[in-house]
């Protein structure tokens, strides 16, 4: 048998914490385990376990809360961090689409202008061409 003090020390509670409980939530459960002597009271094993075991739901109860506290935290920081990411990588794709239509039109005036050269010079380009390309394998 144990004291209300020697319980909230094992615990590492005062002894105030501990004798609320007892007589709060707990009077019901834990007085069969008492015996008062001499104005102490001392509680049995089975009573010790009830108060333990109350102190214990209560610590993890609180940490589970604070844990999940900190991970909402992080989670909703991550998904801003990402979301603002997101936006950075849509702006260089919108960027990069315009790059590419500018150069995509570019080239294709580009095919144009030449085609429209063979067109009208009739065959004179590619025959030049073959003689140029003909004149730079013969000078090596």
């Amino acid at each position: 048998m144990k004291t209300i003090l020697q319980i909230a020390k094992e615990i590492g509670v005062s002894k105030q914490a501990v004798y609320k409980r007892f007589k709060g939530r707990l009077y019901t459960e834990v007085l069969p385990y008492v015996h008062i002597e001499n104005g102490v009271t001392y509680i049995s094993e089975q009573g010790q376990s009830i108060i333990k075991m109350d102190f214990l739901k209560d610590s993890d109860t609180s940490t589970e809360t604070h844990t999940e506290r900190i991970q909402d935290t992080r989670t909703d920081t991550l998904i801003l961090m990402l979301q603002k990411e997101l936006e950075v990588k849509n702006k260089q794709i919108e960027e990069l689409t315009a790059t590419i239509r500018i150069q995509a039109e570019s080239i294709n005036a580009a095919n144009k202008n030449e085609l429209a050269e063979t067109i009208i010079d009739g065959g004179k380009l590619i025959e030049g061409k073959s003689k140029k390309g003909w004149q730079f394998w013969k000078r090596r």
